[in-house]
């Protein structure tokens, strides 16, 4: 047996040596599939040790700081790039290394020894040992010029539209006056020749004028309004104002409309509602006409119905609600979430048979916004609408003007001044 011992010795020294031999191979294999795989990503792959050296950098890496693989091991960031630029480079290394936390996806711009700029995103994570020690410092950078040059031209290009849009707005807003003066003279003219002397072709030709150009000025209101939003031009006055007598000059005109299509319209003003506030009256009959004015002209039977209710009610001013509702065409369930935006339409037979410029509702949405209201709608097809909207008023200041109401005859005899062009 112990004859045997020494010839079994030098057996187990050459299996433990070929064992070695494998596991060497194997683990030089995966080395090798290791540095083939770092070697052909795009991204900047680099390993330093706890002195910001270089232990390992693939070839992307090695190529923008205009080295090779080789070179580059034992070197630092100040053997490539500018001193300021390494300074930081190391500085966030150190921190690293200091603190074990992680930087993760910083995008910084890089200078290269080309000369070229780029945009890198940067990964830069702890090397640790088997025990859990820093002993270094393993990054990532992805080139993402092209991303950042397509963000840049985008943002100039939306930049330059908004720019467009907005100087096409202002020369609307700015036009306001030059436009609508002239509607006014044929308006105004066309009205003044009917009450003239005229033969019944004459007469129908001027009602025809006067017609067309109360519709065309509709329009154009409407798109000089809705300019003034996107400018950020539309501003409301803020003056003392009879909260009743606009509601009833509003149901009157709606009165006169309705009545001419055989329709009948009701009015419910709630007896709480203040006298005098402070808000922009114009505005107000703006929006109650509008509402008031699709009601009648998409109800062909029925009524229209015009209902005024307080909502709230303190020292610092009342929250009004207004409800306009019609027994109307009514409107389909899918079409109300977009009602109130810009060119909206039912359907698209709806600008044949009834006319408009689909920004009315956007244009009411608007003005209720800047009266720090809300606006709504209810609708079931063939059946009707209710259109709903808030608005806050403030309390009458004492020391507005006084006005005084004084009958057509008390008229007579006094001078009346009219100022106006065209």
């Amino acid at each position: 047996l112990l004859n045997r011992v020494p010839r079994a010795i030098p057996r187990a020294n050459r299996l433990a040596a070929s064992m070695l031999g494998a596991e060497d191979t194997a683990l030089a294999h995966e080395r090798n599939l290791l540095r083939t795989l770092i070697d052909s990503l795009p991204d900047l792959i680099y390993v330093k040790d706890v002195n910001c050296k270089f232990l390992v950098a693939n070839e992307a890496c090695s190529k923008v700081m205009g080295t090779n693989t080789h070179d580059v091991v034992a070197k630092d960031d100040f053997d490539f790039f500018p001193k300021e630029l390494a300074e930081g480079f190391c500085e966030d290394e150190r921190r690293i290394i200091r603190s074990g936390e992680p930087l993760l996806n910083r995008e910084e711009s890089v200078l290269y020894q080309d000369g070229r700029r780029s945009h890198v995103l940067t990964t830069k994570v702890p090397l640790r040992d088997p025990q859990g020690r820093v002993i270094g410092v393993m990054g990532i950078g992805r080139d993402i010029t092209a991303r950042v040059q397509a963000e840049n031209d985008l943002r100039a290009a939306r930049e330059a539209a908004e720019s467009a849009n907005r100087a096409k707005s202002e020369f609307l807003a700015n036009m306001s006056h030059e436009i609508r003066t002239p509607m006014n003279g044929v308006i105004g003219m066309s009205e003044l020749m009917l009450d003239t002397q005229l033969e019944p072709v004459q007469r129908d030709y001027a009602e025809t004028i006067r017609d067309c150009g109360r519709a065309l000025l509709t329009v154009i209101n409407d798109i000089l309004d809705f300019s003034k939003i996107e400018a950020g031009k539309l501003e409301l006055e803020h003056i003392d104002m009879d909260l009743r007598d606009a509601v009833r000059d509003v149901a009157r005109v709606l009165a006169v409309q309705a009545h001419a299509k055989g329709l009948e319209l009701t009015m419910d003003v709630d007896p709480k509602l203040p006298e005098m506030v402070r808000r922009d009256p114009g505005r107000l009959r703006q929006v109650l006409l509008n509402l008031g004015g699709n009601a009648v002209k998409f109800t062909q039977k029925g009524e229209v119905s015009l209902e005024v209710r307080v909502a709230e009610h303190s020292s610092a001013g009342t929250l009004v609600r207004c409800e306009v509702r019609d027994t109307g065409v009514g409107i389909r369930a899918d079409r109300l979430p977009a009602l109130y935006q810009p060119f909206m339409q039912v359907d698209a037979s709806t600008t044949r048979r009834f006319g408009g410029t689909g920004l009315g509702l956007s244009i009411v949405r608007k003005l209720v916004e800047l009266m720090h209201g809300e606006t709504g709608v209810e609708s079931q097809e063939n059946v009707g609408s209710r259109f709903w909207f808030t608005a806050r008023f403030e309390p009458a200041s004492n020391d507005g003007p006084k006005y005084q109401r004084v009958a057509p005859s008390e008229l007579r005899g006094r001078s009346v001044l009219v100022v106006d062009d065209n």
